[in-house]
């Protein structure tokens, strides 16, 4: 298996100070596409000491799935776990088998049969865990192609507010412009850029949404999200 993630990104080496530790049900939720990196993030469930819900892309990390957990559950008395360095990195990481759920495929997010992907993620929460009220303290966005993109509106259009949002960007934040609106969504939806590194943004839920301060119903030349933080400006220096 390839390193961790927490070696590639070593400033998620205790996420528990960005969330709220008095939840006594925490929720990891990963969308990923690729099997690797998935079970490279399973120390991260670790140290946030959550449930992991994975919700797959695609139908090799369904099949990763069951195996992953059996190595959980058996440990060192897994088959032949010596010779194979990637399940004994796994063998290692210390979390239970019980705490890692498929979660519903993450393509029924983007279609889904109702108006709301709240349905069946909620539902798998709800299904495999005790004292959850559906907060997600974590969620990772995983995926190739611009996907993430679509992901990262679908959430914060059915109101989640995960206290911390991983994404790896296909495009540069800066050189692409769709990539740069769909930050700029997530920004003025409360969050603060944390940290970057391989691709990867960190973004913590600040709860201070720039949609808030103003009426999108408000006329003139001026955008009125500039126009409230000027007016907020000028108060504030006054």
């Amino acid at each position: 298996m390839e390193t961790t993630i927490l070696r590639d990104l070593p400033f998620l080496e205790n996420p528990l100070s960005f969330i709220d530790s008095s939840k006594k049900t925490r929720i990891f939720v990963n969308i990923c596409d690729n099997p690797q990196r998935w079970k490279r993030d399973l120390v991260l469930g670790e140290k946030l000491f959550a449930d992991v819900f994975v919700c797959p892309v695609n139908h090799s990390i369904t099949e990763d799935l069951a195996d992953v957990k059996d190595i959980l559950t058996k440990r060192t008395g897994y088959p032949d776990i010596k010779e194979n360095p990637e399940k004994l990195e796994i063998s290692k990481t210390w979390i239970l088998a019980k705490k890692v759920h498929e979660g519903p495929n993450a393509l029924e997010f983007l279609n889904p049969k109702e108006n709301s992907m709240k349905t069946p993620l909620l539902q798998s929460i709800e299904a495999n865990t005790k004292d959850s009220d559906g907060t997600i303290q974590c969620l990772k966005i995983d995926v190739q192609e611009g996907l993430e993109r679509q992901f990262v509106y679908r959430f914060l259009d059915d109101g989640f507010r995960p206290s911390l949002v991983l994404v790896r960007w296909s495009n540069d934040i800066d050189d692409h412009y769709p990539t740069a609106i769909c930050v700029g969504h997530l920004l003025n939806c409360g969050y603060g850029h944390v940290r970057m590194g391989n691709n990867y943004s960190l973004y913590y839920f600040e709860d201070q949404p720039l949609y808030d301060i103003c009426s999108m119903k408000t006329t003139g030349s001026q955008n009125p999200i500039m126009r409230a933080l000027l007016n907020i400006t000028k108060t504030y220096e006054a």
